[in-house]
Parts: C-alpha cells; sequence; structure tokens
C-alpha cells in the first residue's frame, strides 16, 4: 500500500513533486493563454483605431481600407502554427 494511503492527510515526496509539476504546467498554460489573449485584444484595438481614421490619414502611413479588412478576417487557408502561419497545401500541414 503507498503512503498515500497508510497516513491519511499525508503527502509522499514524490506525490508532492508531481503536484508541484502539475501545478507548474497549469501556470504556465494559464500565463500562455492570458498573454495570447492580450495579444488579440491588443490586435483588435489597433484594428478599431486604424478603421476609425479617414482614407486620407491611412495612405500617408501606406494603407487602404481594403488592408484593414483582409486583416481582420481570419486566414481560413492556413494552419495556425505558433506565429507561423502554413498553407493547407504544403505537406507539413497535411501531415504527410
Amino acid at each position: 500500500m503507498s503512503r498515500i494511503h497508510s497516513a491519511p492527510g499525508q503527502i509522499s515526496v514524490a506525490s508532492w513533486s508531481t503536484l508541484q509539476q502539475a501545478a507548474g504546467r497549469l501556470a504556465a498554460i494559464a500565463a500562455k493563454w492570458i498573454a495570447s489573449t492580450m495579444s488579440r485584444r491588443v490586435e483588435r484595438r489597433a484594428l478599431r483605431e486604424l478603421a476609425a481614421l479617414d482614407d486620407r490619414a491611412l495612405a500617408d502611413i501606406g494603407l487602404v481600407r481594403a488592408d484593414l479588412v483582409s486583416l481582420r478576417e481570419p486566414r481560413r487557408d492556413a494552419v495556425r502554427l505558433g506565429p507561423f502561419s502554413v498553407p493547407l497545401t504544403s505537406s507539413r500541414a497535411l501531415g504527410a
């Protein structure tokens, strides 16, 4: 019988380290989720601010209104792998 079952209320060293590792992984996942959520919020805010500009101001910075529409729509022809988008027609995206 393991130490956990023989002594209720006490956690063995191995169980404690496993619990710490799981908590560390959970914290890392939460940190990545928070960072990606904040990044998406910043991107959406920047797009809203750019959309509020008139056409002349957009032309001054080298953009046209159609560029903003294409930035707002998610790419449906690519698989998102971290910071990179891989087209679905590539052998990497198809799992070959």
